[in-house]
């Protein structure tokens, strides 16, 4: 019998709440297992079915938030929805770091604004100067700075996200033949 598995989180409920309230539900029986992800159970409240497997040609994402907590959560998220992981990082300096000096190389970055060190905005500009044709998802809860991220040739999403607003903009962005996100209208 499939043993219950959720995020150990502040943010996130324990499995007897598995409610439509609680978005950040996980579902049942999460296991991995190397580069592997296998999903066993039913339908989940953040709307996944299952199984779901990590396909050897996935597209890459690197995550960067200083939340710890937030990067476990988008980590196992994103890999959900079938993405492969490439990087972590907690701050902006550390993803830029990451693309000029050890080469990461992902398809996506999804990025906190605020941040120590370097914000998103200025981590984005430098990558951007690596690799120009990385797709970048700028994140906040601050929803001033959106006209300027996506003037900027970047893309936006508002904070708090479900994991259904998670699947449908990484679709989206991954769809987008160009690497601007005013030319996708």
């Amino acid at each position: 019998m499939a043993s219950e598995s959720t995020v150990n989180s502040p943010s996130v409920s324990d499995s007897s709440n598995r409610s439509s309230e609680n978005p950040l539900y996980i579902g049942p029986s999460v296991r991995e297992q190397g580069s592997d992800l296998s999903w066993t159970g039913e339908r989940t409240s953040a709307g996944m079915t299952s199984p779901k497997k990590l396909r050897l040609d996935a597209k890459g994402v690197a995550i960067v938030d200083d939340e710890e907590d937030l990067c476990s959560l988008f980590s196992l998220l994103i890999k959900n929805l079938g993405y492969r992981i490439d990087f972590v990082a907690h701050d902006g300096d550390e993803i830029v770091r990451a693309v000029s000096e050890k080469g990461i190389r992902p398809d996506l970055i999804l990025m906190d604004y605020r941040m120590p060190i370097l914000n998103g905005f200025q981590a984005a500009e430098r990558i951007r100067q690596i690799l120009p044709d990385v797709k970048i998802v700028v994140e906040s809860a601050d929803d001033t700075i959106k006209k300027e991220v996506i003037s900027s040739g970047l893309y936006f999403i508002q904070k708090p996200f479900s994991m259904p607003t998670l699947a449908q903009t990484l679709r989206k962005v991954f769809e987008d033949p160009g690497k601007n996100p005013k030319q996708s209208s």
